[in-house]
């Protein structure tokens, strides 16, 4: 009886094995494939990128008028309070 013990343990630790070294190529060839699609997608991500950045480069200067208008006219000037101290 106590060679079948430690023949069913060599056993499982095989299959033990087997799965985790299957597992593990498996995760190692999806984080390949994701590494290569990155890698093919980057140039269009990043065209993506500057794109929104200059729109809202171009929004801002746009804002800049009314913005300055309000800041003029609201009273938020703080020049008044460094000046007393």
């Amino acid at each position: 009886m106590r060679n079948y013990r430690s023949m069913f343990l060599a056993i499982g630790l095989m299959i033990g094995h087997a799965a985790v070294a299957a597992i593990g190529s498996v995760v190692d060839f999806t984080i390949h494939m994701f590494k290569c699609v990155l890698d093919c997608a980057s140039p269009y991500v990043w065209r993506a990128i500057e794109r929104v950045k200059l729109a809202a480069v171009r929004v801002i200067e746009k804002l800049k008028p009314v913005y300055r208008e309000s800041y003029l006219t609201a009273g938020q000037s703080l020049d008044h309070r460094w000046r007393s101290c």
